[in-house]
């Protein structure tokens, strides 16, 4: 038992080892670690046929550590791997001198060089090859089966051979790289789009608050105040003058009835159902009925059916602004009629409202509530547009970028932010 468990521990060292070493290794480069060793078979098997017999111990010790230096992952680092590559050559130009085959080690080389350097160190070392290949084919190993000619350019073919197969890898992992960069650039775009996208949302919904809290304190504070007031004096006439005192209750009670009914708008604002793409439209009907059976006023309605790629912030920030938009306008215009479109393009979708009601001079900003509407296309990058059409007529166009236009602006944001 007790061996048992040792030889388990010793299985879980050797394996922890193994993770070690190989935690680093570009396993991309085992294929051609075992196309190596092939080449470096061929030349043993090469040699057994032309001699008859293996290659002499030294030979095989050469060839054997030439394996070894061609299986260790280069660096990276430009002067180590000079000096892995160097290493090669004087073990392939030793064996060389004595014997022509390992010429073989040199068309490894050859394709080592392409894969480990840029163009021009590779070039150098497809020189400094060249030239030893020419020396030892032409003027040093002059005898042999075949004229020193011939071998030359079987020799240049095969550096040739070797140069473009390891050019050709080389490319595709520069195109793997490029791929990789940009799937990280990508990645990293999409999390600065999350996280704008949440930021926006959060933003979104701090000033629906800030404004909600200035509507309350301007409308239904100021109701309360007029209502306090009313019934203080309501209190000190009840025995003097009933009737005034009458008169004054029935204020404090339409003034609360009044800022009952702001309330019961402000918690239906906020109680918003979820608004996308799919359900803009309907939403939009819907409240727009209720709107118009509360208040009285006749609402011309024409609304586009939104795209899949309007996002659920453009999609609740249109809403918003229909409800903005009408309420406003009932509260400061009293018209008789509205008319309102939606209407989406590829890049910007475009709301306008029209209202016949009491006429007011947009350069000031008076009625309808303009800031908050005004801050809305402020932060989606849209605009607001106010204009006289007509005699008692007010037009209102809200316009905002949305689908791939929202995107470059998102983009450019993040790009901004970040330098």
């Amino acid at each position: 038992m007790g061996h048992f468990f040792n030889g388990r521990a010793l299985g879980r060292w050797i394996g922890d080892r193994f993770r070690e070493r190989t935690r680093a290794y570009r396993w991309e480069n085992f294929p051609i670690h075992c196309l190596a060793q092939v080449v470096v078979g061929l030349m043993v098997v090469h040699w057994r046929l032309q001699y008859g017999s293996l290659p002499e111990p030294v030979y095989l010790i050469g060839a054997l550590l030439f394996s070894i230096l061609f299986w260790r992952v280069p660096t990276g680092d430009f002067r180590r791997n000079q000096l892995h590559l160097a290493g090669q050559t004087v073990i392939a130009f030793l064996g060389f001198v004595q014997e022509f085959l390992f010429i073989y080690l040199f068309l490894l080389l050859v394709g080592q060089a392409v894969l480990l350097f840029k163009i021009r160190p590779a070039l150098f070392w497809i020189g400094v090859y060249s030239a030893i290949a020419v020396w030892g084919t032409l003027l040093h190993h002059t005898g042999g089966p075949l004229l020193p000619a011939v071998r030359a350019i079987l020799v240049a073919v095969g550096f040739i051979f070797s140069g473009i197969l390891s050019n050709r890898i080389a490319y595709e992992r520069r195109v793997k790289q490029d791929i990789r960069g940009l799937l990280t650039e990508i990645s990293e775009a999409n999390a600065r789009l999350r996280e704008y996208i949440g930021q926006s949302r959060f933003l979104a919904v701090v000033e629906d608050h800030n404004r909600l809290a200035r509507e309350l304190h301007n409308s239904l504070g100021h109701r309360l105040t007029v209502a306090i007031v009313q019934v203080e004096g309501a209190g000190r006439l009840m025995e003097k003058d009933p009737s005034q005192a009458d008169t004054m209750l029935k204020t404090v009670h339409g003034q609360l009835t009044a800022g009952l009914n702001e309330l019961r708008d402000t918690i239906k604002a906020l109680s918003t159902p979820e608004i996308n793409a799919d359900n803009l439209a309907p939403a939009l009907r819907q409240y727009i009925s209720e709107f118009s059976g509360d208040s009285g006023i006749a609402l011309h309605v024409q609304l586009m059916d939104v795209p899949g790629f309007v996002s659920e912030s453009e999609c609740l920030t249109v809403y918003r602004a229909v409800q903005e938009g009408l309420t406003n306008m009932r509260e400061h215009s009293q018209p008789v009629n509205i008319w309102l479109s939606l209407d989406v393009g590829d890049d910007t979708m475009v709301l306008t409202m029209r209202q016949d009601g009491q006429e007011f001079d947009p350069s000031i900003g008076y009625g309808f509530g303009l800031p908050g509407m005004q801050e809305r296309a402020l932060q989606i990058g849209g605009a607001l547009e106010v204009t006289k059409p007509a005699q008692d007529e007010v037009l209102v166009i809200f316009t905002l970028p949305v689908g791939a236009r929202a995107r470059e602006r998102v983009w450019s944001n993040g790009q901004s932010s970040s330098l």
